[in-house]
């Protein structure tokens, strides 16, 4: 495949990827039935939440977004790296092990969505609430040192897009409001404010989509000079 062929295919993976995040977290917030990220005090409230049909969905559509994100940053970072090459080649490293966590996460996520509805035929009724605590606990594990691999992601290519004009500019703001609304979530949490810290989480999903979209279109419309 030349260069071209290689930024068409990439560009529409990320497209792809962003596309299917916003629907993976609309399918999410449907099954929880709120706008708020639902905090489960304890294993009956996790399993309540992982038995929400739509928020299987949500695990499996994520899933798929991030397999169509990974060759998605593969063409992003080889774009970056005319005029940022230490920028894009660490945050890719940053971004591909905190997705990868993200993947694993979402593979732990249906599992539990299985064992909550008894599909899980080897685990006992009375061994459900202790599989599921476990799981919800080693999601919880994974889950913060991947959002902040990704969040160090994409603080460093919103940087190394803006080494370049038009409207990769754009796109490297976008990426940097990210991180901004990253910072602003776990303020609004520490703080208790729920409500306001589920809403920056939204806007970060769509602020990333958007970002990516983007980014795709620009790729598939970019022509390499060597």
């Amino acid at each position: 495949m030349d260069k071209k062929g290689l930024y068409m295919v990439t560009g529409f993976c990320a497209i792809l990827a962003g596309i299917l995040s916003v629907v993976g977290y609309i399918c999410y917030l449907i099954g929880v039935q709120s706008i708020k990220m639902p905090m489960p005090q304890n294993v009956d409230d996790v399993i309540k939440v992982f038995k929400a049909p739509f928020v299987q969905a949500a695990a499996n559509i994520n899933a798929l977004s991030l397999i169509f994100l990974f060759p998605g940053i593969v063409g992003i970072m080889l774009f970056l790296y005319q005029k940022a090459k230490g920028l894009s080649v660490v945050g890719f490293t940053f971004g591909v092990l905190g997705f990868l966590l993200f993947f694993l996460e979402m593979f732990i996520e249906s599992g539990i969505g299985r064992i909550a509805w008894g599909q899980e035929q080897m685990i006992a009724p009375e061994a459900v609430k202790t599989s599921v605590g476990i799981f919800y606990l080693l999601d919880e594990f994974i889950m913060f040192p991947g959002l902040f691999l990704t969040a160090v992601f994409y603080l460093l290519f919103g940087f190394a897009f803006k080494r370049f004009d038009g409207i990769s500019k754009t796109i490297g703001n976008l990426f940097l409001l990210t991180v901004l609304f990253f910072i602003l979530t776990f303020i609004f949490f520490a703080v208790k404010s729920n409500l306001i810290a589920s809403i920056c989480i939204l806007i970060q999903v769509i602020l990333v989509a958007i970002a990516l979209v983007m980014a795709g279109s620009m790729l598939r419309k970019f022509e390499p000079t060597d």
